[in-house]
């Protein structure tokens, strides 16, 4: 998968940043969810905020290795804000998958000549092994997610100002 980082420029204080990505998760529920992300079974958009950290990702029946969660900071840059984004595979999920995958394997690996723990070790791996390849992209979630980014970058909270996403920068670095 390839990952980087990418900075978006606005013209808003962070505060303001902050509470766009809050409402951006209020948003996003599966009535609203766009149609190139429902056929990957995206339900609604996680959103959780820390002081100025966040995270964002995409809930449903996603695979975990091909779910990007976009995680990063807003800070303060001269009269606006910069957010730095990243992305990286849901930790605790990938933890549960090898969990999951060591138990089917544990029966096989300390030799058992029962046919029913053979075939339940068996079972339990295919299933993983469909857990996994099944939805096999990041695109659209992670071009999705940075376009959440870019609207919360560069939508008010005010009703009174006129600023909009024509006034964000985005710079992407992209590391293989």
């Amino acid at each position: 998968m390839v990952s980087g980082k990418i900075w978006i420029d606005s013209p808003l204080p962070p505060a303001a940043v902050l509470e766009n990505l809050r409402a951006r998760g209020r948003e996003w529920r599966e009535s609203a969810v766009p149609e190139d992300l429902r056929k990957f079974k995206v339900r609604i958009l996680g959103v959780e905020l820390t002081g100025s950290e966040f995270r964002m990702h995409w809930v449903g029946d996603i695979s975990p290795f091909y779910n990007p969660m976009c995680y990063g900071t807003v800070e303060q840059a001269g009269n606006g804000s910069r957010i730095t984004a990243g992305f990286k595979l849901s930790p605790r999920e990938v933890r549960l998958i090898v969990a999951l995958a060591s138990m089917a394997l544990l029966p096989i690996l300390l030799g058992s000549t029962s046919r029913i723990q053979w075939l339940l070790g068996m079972f339990m791996l295919a299933s993983l092994a469909w857990a996994v390849l099944k939805n096999r992209t990041s695109e659209p979630m992670r071009a999705r997610l940075i376009e959440v980014l870019t609207n919360a970058a560069g939508e008010s909270t005010s009703a009174n100002d006129s600023l909009s996403t024509a006034n964000v920068r985005v710079k992407q670095q992209i590391l293989l």
